[in-house]
């Protein structure tokens, strides 16, 4: 099994080998798993449509205009810093 060096890592994602959670953030009671998300393309997320092609854009590592992210190196770069000081929300 891939493990990931950072949060930020998606070891095994193209291998099935990944879940994403929803639960009642998401209005899913009692939550569900979805397991190989990007192989099922986010499909039955509670996600909008803009926010999953983005995910799956990003997931592919297909490079856009509109996006530079560029992933941190190790735990503790800077940019795992930044990204550390930041928090997501789906509302």
């Amino acid at each position: 099994m891939a493990l990931g060096r950072t949060p930020y890592d998606s070891a095994g994602l193209g291998r099935g080998q990944y879940g994403f959670w929803f639960g009642a953030k998401f209005g899913q009671k009692p939550g569900m798993w979805l397991i190989d998300p990007v192989g099922k393309q986010l499909q039955g997320t509670p996600v909008a449509e803009k926010t999953r092609k983005e995910l799956l854009r990003w997931f592919s590592s297909k490079s856009s205009d509109e996006s530079k992210f560029e992933p941190p190196k190790y735990e503790g770069d800077e940019i795992s810093r930044q990204l550390d000081s930041i928090t997501l929300s789906n509302t």
